[in-house]
């Protein structure tokens, strides 16, 4: 009887050990699995690299001169009538154009820019959005400056006809656009031209003298992968 216990007794012990090295083992696996976030995943910069040139779309006879263009600034091809016009400001590690500034005298003028994007890495680049950023610090998009003379509220209604406009592939975008599906992409060494617009509409409200408006940041978003 005794020695019924004793089997008993051990066959308890060795089971509750071999339990508790199962869920010991089995606790010291589960610490070992690591979830990745997707997002953590990167890209080699280094085999995606796009590159945005400013173009003067009138002289320049042969865009593939990239070494002859220029990676920071782009001057405006056409002037109509706009009395000033800022050299745009080309950004390389954010694919941005931002010191978009022009003055204007009256409605039909407008301002043009011209740029090449060449994708300069080993990857096929996809244009999945076209981003029109605020101005920085502010809530806008756009602003319009009144000169010495200008009465606030005439120049704010002539503000509302002044379009800014992306133009790519004979498209033209007025605003933030997704682009996935439209299959605009870039192999290894390919390019395509862009343009940017600043439009004081023909049909436009008149302000009584000269006035100054800015637009926030463009951002194009190239990925690997189309969205």
């Amino acid at each position: 009887m005794k020695r019924s216990r004793r089997v008993k007794f051990m066959t308890i012990i060795i089971l509750f050990v071999a339990i508790v090295g199962l869920t010991m083992g089995f606790l010291a696996f589960s610490t070992t699995l690591t979830v990745i976030p997707i997002t953590d995943v990167k890209i080699d910069t280094i085999d995606f690299k796009l590159v945005i040139y400013g173009y003067d779309y009138l002289k320049n006879s042969d865009p593939e001169k990239f070494n002859e263009l220029s990676t920071s600034v782009s001057d405006p091809y056409r002037i109509i009538g706009a009395s000033m016009a800022n050299q745009a400001k080309i950004d390389n590690s954010m694919l941005s154009i931002s010191n978009l500034h022009a003055k204007f005298t009256g409605p039909g003028q407008s301002v043009s820019y011209a740029f090449i994007v060449r994708n300069e890495g080993d990857m096929v680049a996809y244009l999945n959005n076209i981003n029109f950023n605020n101005i920085i610090g502010s809530d806008l998009k756009k602003r319009c400056i009144s000169g010495m003379g200008n009465t606030n509220s005439l120049v704010n209604k002539a503000c509302e006809d002044i379009e800014l406009s992306v133009e790519i592939k004979g498209h033209e975008y007025y605003d933030n656009k997704s682009l996935a599906g439209n299959n605009i992409k870039l192999n290894k060494g390919e390019f395509f031209e862009f343009f940017v617009h600043i439009d004081y509409k023909q049909d436009g409200s008149m302000a009584d003298d000269n006035f100054m408006v800015n637009f926030g940041d463009i951002l194009l978003d190239f990925s690997a992968v189309e969205s």
